[in-house]
This record gives C-alpha cells, sequence and structure tokens, in this order.
C-alpha cells in the first residue's frame, strides 16, 4: 500500500533481522471518511473555489489537489478566482501546499491592493514565445492564428457585440498589439488609435443545410486568412445566424497574442458582458492584473538581475547531454502534416487522471508524458529523447507581476530528456524525476535561449508535448486552418486534452501513417497493461513526500519494510 501519512521518530525500531519492525512504529492520527468540513474564511472561499475549477462536490479540505486531476492551468484559475476575493496564492504555492488546508493557512489575505497594470501603450519588446515565432515562421506569418466555436440561443444586438468587443479589448490592451519589423526585427506596438479588430454578422439562417455548412466554413476559412499583424485586424469575431434561435460565433486571433489559458478568460469575459447586455446591464468585469506590456518588460529585468545563476547552470549542463539519435526521424516523409487522434473512454479517463495520479502522487503532465515514453518504446524501442514541453509559463516568479486575468501569449518551451525502459512505474518514475528537477517548470529556458542567445546550446529535438487541461464542452469544431503552411523541422507533435469526460490524444506530424497508428497503438495498450496490474509503489519517489524530508534510501526501507 502507498503511505498516506509520514511521523517523525527518533529512530526506526529493528526487529532481530534488522529489518523496520512496524508493529512498533507509533500509530498515526487519521481522519474519518467524513468530509472535514471547512471553518476559517480562507478555507470556504478556497474549497468553493476547488469545487468550481475541478467541477467537484464531494471535496474535502484535505482532498489532494492533483489526486483530484487537477493540472497546472486549473491552478492558474484558482489563483485568479482566490484572488478576486482578496486572497493571494501562487501556482507555486499550489504545488507546494496541495490541499485547501494547507493553501489556507498560508495565503495571503493582508494585502488587499489589487496589482493594476503600469504600462499599456507604446512599443513592446517581444517574449521569448514571440522571439521563438518569428525565427521559426518567414513563410504564411500572418496565417498562425488559434480559434474557438461557440453557440447561443439568444444574441444581443450587433452594436451591443460592437461594444463587448470594445470594451474586452480595452481591458486587456495586449489584444490592441500590432507588429513592424524594425533594423530586421519585429517589435510590438500598442496604438489606442488604430483598430485592430472586425466584427462580421451574417444570416443564414434562410439557406438549406448543405448551402448553410458550405457558407459557414467558406467564412470562417476566409476570417482565417483575413489577420494581418502589421496593419490589422489581428483579431476577428463572425457572427452567424443559423437558425431562428441559434447563433455562431466563430473567433479567431493571431496565436502572437493569445494562448490557452488567454482563451478562458476571454470566454468567461465575453459570456459576462453578454448577459449584462441582454439584461441591459452596465457593463462589468473583473479587476484588471499586470498588462503584456509589463510582462515584457518583467522579463527583461528578470533575466539582468533576478535570474537564480543555479538556474542559469542547470540548463548550461543539462543541455550538453548527448543521446543516440532519435530513431525515427528519417520516417518523417509526407509532404503535408496530418492528425490522428485517440479518444479514451471516460472510465480509463477517470483512472489514469484521477486513479493513476493518486496512487502514483503523479500530476496529469507526468502520466501523460510517461505513456508517450513508453508508447516510443514498445512500437520503435526509443529509449532516450528529448521532448520540447509547452507550458503555461505564468510562472509567479516575483509578488510585484500578476498575469493571472491577463491575455497574451505566454507559453514556455523547455526540452525534458524522457527515458523509458523496464516496467510502466520504471518510467513514470524516471518522467517524475526528470520534471521536478527541472527550475521553475522550464520558465527560465526561453529567457536565457533568446535573452542570452548562445549561451546554452540547443537539443536536438524531435517530439513535442502539450496538455490543454480540460477543454469547455460548449467548444464547437471548425473546418478552418488555424495554421497556413511553413517550413521548419519535421516533429511529432502530441496534443492533448479533456473533453466530455475523456481523455484525447492527437498525433500532428510528417511520419508515415502507419507508423504514426503504430504509436498509437501502443499508447492504447500501455494503457490497457497498467489497469490490469496492480500498483506495486516503483514510481513513488521522495518528492511525492515533501514534508517528511525523506532521502531515497529512506523511502526504499519504509516501501521494502512489510515485503
Amino acid at each position: 500500500m502507498i503511505p498516506s501519512f509520514f511521523m517523525q521518530v527518533d529512530k526506526f525500531p529493528l526487529n532481530a533481522n534488522g529489518k523496520i519492525d512496524s508493529a512498533l512504529l507509533p500509530v498515526p492520527v487519521t481522519r474519518s471518511n467524513k468530509l472535514e468540513e471547512p471553518e476559517t474564511f480562507n478555507e470556504k472561499v478556497l474549497l468553493q473555489i476547488f469545487k468550481s475549477v475541478l467541477g467537484l462536490d464531494d471535496i474535502s479540505i484535505r482532498d489532494n489537489f492533483f489526486e483530484l486531476g487537477g493540472d497546472s492551468i486549473q491552478s492558474i484559475q484558482i489563483c485568479s478566482l482566490a484572488r478576486q476575493e482578496s486572497i493571494i496564492i501562487s501556482p507555486k504555492l499550489i504545488f507546494e501546499n496541495q490541499t485547501v488546508a494547507e493553501l489556507a493557512a498560508i495565503a495571503k489575505t493582508e494585502n488587499k491592493v489589487i496589482i493594476q497594470p503600469i504600462a499599456t501603450r507604446g512599443n513592446v519588446e517581444l517574449t521569448p514565445i514571440q522571439e521563438w515565432f518569428f525565427a521559426e515562421h518567414t513563410a504564411s506569418i500572418n496565417h498562425w492564428n488559434q480559434s474557438i466555436v461557440f453557440s447561443k440561443d439568444s444574441c444581443a444586438q450587433m452594436e451591443d457585440i460592437e461594444k463587448i468587443l470594445s470594451h474586452i479589448v480595452e481591458h486587456h490592451d495586449g489584444l490592441l498589439t500590432l507588429f513592424e519589423k524594425r533594423d530586421n526585427k519585429y517589435i510590438g506596438n500598442i496604438d489606442s488609435e488604430h483598430k485592430t479588430w472586425e466584427l462580421v454578422y451574417k444570416d443564414i439562417h434562410h439557406l438549406d443545410e448543405e448551402t448553410r455548412i458550405r457558407v459557414r466554413d467558406e467564412w470562417e476559412s476566409k476570417a482565417q486568412v483575413s489577420l494581418d499583424i502589421s496593419n490589422g485586424p489581428i483579431m476577428k469575431m463572425l457572427v452567424l445566424k443559423e437558425q431562428p434561435y441559434k447563433y455562431r460565433f466563430f473567433w479567431v486571433i493571431h496565436h502572437l497574442l493569445i494562448d490557452a489559458v488567454s482563451w478562458r478568460i476571454l470566454l468567461e469575459d465575453f459570456n459576462t458582458l453578454h448577459d449584462q447586455a441582454l439584461n441591459n446591464q452596465t457593463g462589468r468585469l473583473a479587476h484588471k492584473t499586470s498588462s503584456f506590456k509589463d510582462w515584457s518588460n518583467f522579463l527583461k529585468k528578470y533575466n539582468e538581475s533576478l535570474m537564480d545563476p543555479e538556474t542559469l547552470s542547470y540548463w548550461e549542463q543539462k543541455t550538453k547531454s548527448e543521446i543516440t539519435d532519435f530513431k525515427i526521424a528519417e520516417d518523417f516523409i509526407a509532404k503535408e502534416e496530418r492528425t490522428m487522434e485517440k479518444s479514451f473512454s471516460e472510465e480509463e479517463t477517470e483512472f489514469l487522471i484521477q486513479g493513476l495520479s493518486r496512487q502514483s502522487k503523479a500530476t496529469v503532465e507526468e502520466v501523460l508524458l510517461s505513456l508517450i515514453a513508453k508508447g516510443l518504446k514498445q512500437s520503435f524501442e526509443v529509449k532516450n529523447f528529448w521532448l520540447e514541453v509547452e507550458g503555461h509559463g505564468r510562472e509567479m516568479v516575483d509578488e510585484t507581476i500578476d498575469v493571472t486575468r491577463t491575455v497574451g501569449w505566454f507559453t514556455a518551451m523547455y526540452p525534458i530528456l524522457l527515458h523509458s525502459d523496464g516496467t510502466f512505474d520504471d518510467t513514470l518514475k524516471s518522467t517524475k524525476n526528470a520534471i521536478r528537477e527541472i527550475p521553475n517548470k522550464g520558465f527560465d529556458y526561453g529567457v536565457i535561449k533568446y535573452l542570452r542567445p548562445g549561451v546554452i546550446q540547443e537539443p536536438d529535438i524531435y517530439v513535442t508535448f502539450n496538455y490543454l487541461g480540460r477543454l469547455d464542452s460548449q467548444f464547437k469544431s471548425s473546418n478552418s486552418r488555424d495554421f497556413g503552411e511553413f517550413e521548419n523541422k519535421p516533429k511529432l507533435h502530441f496534443l492533448s486534452f479533456i473533453q466530455d469526460g475523456k481523455l484525447i490524444i492527437k498525433i500532428i506530424s510528417k511520419l508515415a501513417e502507419e507508423k504514426m497508428k503504430l504509436i498509437m497503438e501502443a499508447i492504447g495498450d500501455v494503457v490497457m497493461e497498467i489497469k490490469g496490474t496492480e500498483f506495486d509503489q516503483g514510481s513513488l519517489i521522495e518528492s511525492d513526500f515533501p514534508d517528511a524530508m525523506l532521502t531515497e534510501e529512506d523511502l526504499f526501507h519504509i516501501l521494502n519494510s512489510n515485503k
């Protein structure tokens, strides 16, 4: 069984054979199965926020956030909602204090000052992820977007939608950014005098279904290719009246200004303002957080004076690690990228996201990366490989800046060296160690790479991973393309998310189709294998028990004391 409690003792009682005598160990005081009710203000507020974000009702203040299936993106949502109630926490604190009770005890509440944007207009230096974009993209530079589709049964008047978008753009002023090239280098510029977005309305409800779908697809595809990062628009909303009481909203923004977390913020704000408009109420949004220009300025300051020298040393040494050639690199033979998708059942999803995470004390990302690593090992005997992770990048490394509700592209890309050999537990243990040794969840890597060019050696990477968390079930799909054609190094892209209670893993690649099938089948086989195998604690590591101050040797003795 997995140790659930740790108590400090002066020494371990031993039996005649020199092993720990568990019968002589003190009995820990455990809580009952009854849900422990919150008592303090912080506990009551945070418990309600946990329930709302996780979509669960039966949560105790002692339940572990990650064992409940929580992920890094949801940790940002919790911080944002908590700040609106004057409770100051950060994603880092959630990772270090994983229950409501622990968080409530250390959360700051005496600071009632809401952090406001400092700089909102003028030139904006590129952030590391934006530097990456311009370094990697030379063709179709205006067609690299993100879009969402949602429906509503009722729709405000178009002049009200116009006001809503104006309100949103003024509130999230990063959406006013356009980019110009100076001395062979791009720079952002925020100018409120230049409108950067468009609203288009089309009534197509009178058309037959086949024609309606064709016209819808044409308009959405036209919107995708109409964005212009230098002259605008850089954002467009298309509202289609499909039926008398059904409206389809297609919202597209160039990726330079948006990421997955930002979409959650924008959709929340749009729905809030739209509901207020329908009820003839004055539009109001939550307090502004730091602006994207503040963030850009902070990154420059962080690079110059705030970065820990040990973090710089870590990346200098880590990126020198050498591995054998990626065995399937020569199989990137398709002319265009294709997408292959695998959907897991609700039962399998619950097992992976909650059951396995709880047993192994692993995060969702650690479980998914281990599945990928084990799948590549079983399908192509790839034991060691570099993988590029896309994290949310909103690390709270300084208390003077708050980007929990800031709209922009914050993604942090950083490499992880993964290893898979032996059992799945061995792979998961290796993955956990590889991820947890990385400082600040990889936040510094892009800062070093692009703000201190030449300092670190870039690994040879053929695999990428991005976990989007739980997607709102109200999102619809579009047949339009977010990305245009561009030249870059072929890679094996893994994209995963949870929608309608089901885990979905996508592979996007120029890899030969039969090779992609082998990988997907191998991942499915791994899931079936671990579902049918009793958990043996082999993936537990000392960092799973941060309060116990265990060494690797201590944990080994504890786990093997009854064997």
